[in-house]
This record gives structure tokens, sequence and C-alpha cells, in this order.
């Protein structure tokens, strides 16, 4: 139990770090503020300190986020039960192209408040033969993800 307003804002900013407030509806935009206000008063507590430098942080538009493909997410495009791409000669996802396409999938339907512009870092399991892993720089064209121009 949470006896005091030190303890609060000490788990509100650890649960905030856990759980980043980008990957948060935009109808939680009230419990953001909220959590600020918590922190800022507590920072300012007597005999209490707290580094927040990092410790909150919301994705602005065409700030670049990152992603780590989940379980659901391997699933939600058919690769349920290896949760990874196929990369190997002759399998569906050996070409960038049909891995961007689930990608671009994946983020849309996770991610729907991003908007025309917004990057992200996705980073996935892919089986070679073998377990690896690799990372696609896409940016949101305003219908879909296509690749990040070098």
């Amino acid at each position: 139990m949470i006896k005091n307003i030190r303890s609060l804002s000490l788990f509100l900013v650890c649960l905030c770090t856990i759980t980043p407030l980008a990957n948060v509806s935009a109808a939680n935009t009230s419990a953001e503020v909220a959590l600020k206000a918590v922190v800022s008063y507590s920072l300012n507590a007597p005999n209490f300190s707290f580094p927040l430098s990092n410790s909150i942080h919301t994705i602005r538009q065409e700030e670049e986020a990152s992603y780590t493909l989940t379980d659901e997410d391997y699933a939600m495009v058919g690769n349920g039960g290896f949760s990874n791409f196929d990369i190997r000669e002759g399998y569906d996802e050996e070409t960038i192209t049909a891995r961007l396409a689930k990608i671009s999938t994946i983020l849309l339907k996770r991610f729907p408040q991003y908007k025309s512009g917004q990057k992200v870092a996705v980073t996935y399991n892919v089986w070679m033969p073998g377990d690896d892993v690799m990372v696609m720089n896409v940016v949101h064209d305003g219908e879909k993800y296509v690749l990040q121009k070098q």
C-alpha cells in the first residue's frame, strides 16, 4: 500500500518507465498531466530527490519511436507459433517488401495515433536458419509505413 505522496510519485515514475507513455492511448493524456503534476510536487517536497531526466517520455510527431514486435504482433500477421519472420530463400518473409507489409499492418493496428511523418525503428526476430534479430527503420507516409530513406 502506498502511504504518502513520495511513495506514490516514485511508483508512478517507475510505472511510467516500464510502460512508456508513447504506448498509452491518446485518451489517457489527462493521466499524463496528473502524473507530471504528482512528480513535480514530489520533487519539490523536502528531502526528496529523484532524477527525472528520462523518466517521462512522450513520443512527439516526427520524433523517432522504437518498437519491438511481440508474440501477439507475429500472430496478428499469420506468424503465430514461431514469433519471427522466416527469411530463408523461398519463404514468405524472404523479401524486405514482404516484411515491410507485415510490419506496416502491425504498426497501423498498434499505433493508430501516429500520423504521416512518424518514424519508427522496429526490432524483429528472424529465422535464417538460426535465430537472429533485425531492425527496420520505417516512416508513416499517411496511409502505410514505408522504408526510411538513408
